[in-house]
């Protein structure tokens, strides 16, 4: 019946008054209203987690209580979002903290980080398809990190660990993350530091 119907509907070789007669009886012998009375809840018996032990960061547990199926796309399936404005200026940010923190002279000026932002968004590695939109990203990134500059390191005496990946295990489960920044300030206190670049301010690309 499925593939008459679409024949009938794309103009196909179909005798209508068979069709019309065959429509006809199921209306009169099977009501609508009972069509889905056999119907058999089924259960969906593949564990891939039996292959590989499940692991969980915040990200992901967030994603699960957002939207179930979301999370099954991309942490099961693997099928990733489409990268956005504010992803790619958030890995952009983090690349900028990387090179900042990792240099060998330990050198914590604003000019040293003014240096790592204007690098970074000159490296071809991360194009623009617009270049007002990188002059855009840009200047807001120097002055995002001025002030983060200020707050965060001026006049202040650092041993910092920057991109510090960590796991513990909870009932067997994996949970793993990432600190963006650690500053050691004592051997009893520490700030731990997470990046946000608020991209979703810029204008649409």
């Amino acid at each position: 019946m499925v593939s008459r119907t679409f024949k009938f509907a794309s103009n196909g070789r179909l005798n209508k008054r068979k069709f019309n007669s065959d429509l006809m009886h199921l209306i009169m012998n099977y009501h609508y209203s009972g069509w889905w009375r056999t119907r058999k809840i089924t259960e969906n018996r593949d564990k891939p987690n039996e292959i590989h032990n499940p692991s969980y960061s915040y990200s992901s547990l967030s994603t699960f209580e957002e939207c179930p199926l979301k999370y099954k796309l991309k942490y099961l399936f693997n099928i990733g979002e489409e990268k956005n404005l504010a992803i790619f200026v958030g890995s952009l940010y983090h690349e900028i903290l990387k090179a900042f923190f990792n240099q060998p002279e330990k050198d914590y000026s604003w000019q040293n980080l003014k240096k790592a932002v204007i690098n970074t968004f000159s490296s071809d590695k991360y194009g623009f398809e617009f270049n007002y939109l990188r002059n855009e990203v840009s200047q807001k990134a120097l002055r995002d990190f001025r002030r983060f500059h200020e707050y965060f390191i001026k006049g202040k005496e650092l041993n910092v660990i920057s991109e510090k990946e960590f796991s513990f295990m909870i009932d067997g489960d994996l949970i793993r993350g990432r600190i963006d920044q650690i500053n050691l300030i004592s051997d009893a206190e520490a700030q731990l530091i997470d990046f946000k670049s608020g991209s979703r301010n810029f204008s649409a690309a």
